[in-house]
């Protein structure tokens, strides 16, 4: 009975370290998101500045004044 115990024991053990491991891998993953959603509202922002930049460009080419 002792043995099935130390058993139990050790698999609770385990149990909790992996628990602990995968929510360190849960909390890393959280925080890779947020960086990469982050720089992807940078990049869509630069990106809509170039699209108005070269639409500007484009209606300058386009205007009756040239």
């Amino acid at each position: 009975m002792e043995q099935r115990l130390e058993n139990l024991e050790v698999h609770v053990g385990y149990l909790q370290k992996t628990l602990d491991d995968l929510n360190a891998m849960v909390l890393e993953q959280a925080r890779q998101l947020r960086d990469l959603t982050d720089q992807v509202a940078v990049l869509q922002r630069a990106l809509a500045g170039v699209v108005a930049a070269v639409q500007e460009s484009g209606e300058q080419e386009d205007s009756p004044l040239r």
